[in-house]
């Protein structure tokens, strides 16, 4: 069949960068994909002495802040009306940084058998950064911080405290 051909179909649809600004699908722009920069930095060194030394950093931006207020119930039986203060998503909280630290020692006792003595520090740095606030509310699927009441902005969630742990591994 000359001088006709198949349209051509459109493949912007494949470019996960390719989205509408409010779609509300892939979770962007509803606040459930928290953290759009994620940094990860691992290393390991062995010591002399069988110190094994090891250590992980992450960074993420912050969770979304939006902040909202409840106007007062409307006539005709209509409820209240959740408005936002800023558009969605365009303020966040504080970024979450992290870093780790573990030394092992191993004891050998010949051949296979040995005993590995571990130590490990959590959350090395004791940061207590803000992950989430009080009076939260899920509108038009928007996570939204009531300005209103009297619990604006009180934390509900921060990062976990500094935590060490002590351990032992048997091999034989």
């Amino acid at each position: 069949m000359s001088g006709s051909s198949a349209p051509t179909p459109s493949i912007d649809y494949l470019d996960p960068t390719n989205r509408q600004p409010a779609n509300l699908i892939d979770g962007f722009e509803d606040g459930t994909r928290n953290a759009p920069h994620v940094f990860k930095l691992m290393g390991m060194y062995q010591m002399p002495y069988d110190i094994m030394l090891s250590s992980s950093f992450g960074a993420t931006s912050g969770n979304p802040f939006n902040p909202s207020i409840v106007g007062p119930t409307r006539a005709n039986g209509l409820g209240t009306a959740t408005m936002a203060i800023f558009p969605a998503n365009s303020h966040r909280l504080p970024p979450v940084r992290i870093l780790d630290l573990n030394v092992d020692k191993a004891i050998r006792f010949g051949g296979a058998r040995r005993v590995t003595l571990n130590a490990a520090v959590f959350n090395l740095l004791n940061t207590n950064t803000t992950l989430a606030l009080a009076a939260q509310s899920t509108v038009n699927g928007i996570s939204m911080a009531r300005q209103n009441t009297s619990t604006a902005n009180n934390l509900s969630t921060i990062v976990g405290p500094r935590v060490v742990r002590f351990g032992a591994r048997f091999n034989f």
